[in-house]
């Protein structure tokens, strides 16, 4: 892994707003907790807040879009669509839609997963079985982390 810093280069730290020198490996883990620290719901949550008070004036100002210079804020809601599977099926089945249709529409998903617990037991209690496991099992490599207290 090849690191992106050049000797000397600085990183400035969008949390506390101090410069971090790349060279000083104690300003790059003080950076990296700070970092670490903030958290995605804490963004989430001020995202939240300034979303809200631009709704508000949207609303004051009657519109789902406001424009100021080069910036353009837009109102957009995201719905999320949820059946009742049964009843649906019931419904267009009294109303007559063919069964081939229905099956078109209302699609089956079948999801298996392995519980690792499980299969450690089992390579652990038997040999043929610990090697049965082996055999289908692939792990693919994640990212690298660093770890900062």
């Amino acid at each position: 892994m090849s690191v992106p810093a050049i000797p000397g280069e600085l990183f400035p730290n969008p949390i506390t707003g101090e410069v971090v020198d790349l060279t000083k490996p104690d300003e790059v883990a003080g950076a990296l907790r700070d970092l670490r620290g903030f958290r995605a719901e804490q963004l989430a949550s001020a995202i939240r807040y300034l979303e809200g008070i631009l709704l508000e004036e949207m609303e004051r100002q009657g519109t789902k879009t406001l424009r100021y210079g080069g910036v353009e804020a837009k109102a957009s809601t995201k719905n999320e669509t949820i059946y009742d599977v049964e009843a649906l099926r019931a419904s267009l089945g009294r109303a007559g839609c063919p069964e081939e249709r229905i099956n078109d529409l209302i699609t089956e998903e079948v999801t298996y997963k392995v519980n690792g617990s499980v299969a450690r037991e089992l390579s652990g209690a038997n040999p043929k079985y610990a090697r049965a496991i082996k055999r289908a099992k692939t792990v693919v490599p994640g990212p690298t982390y660093v770890s900062v207290k």
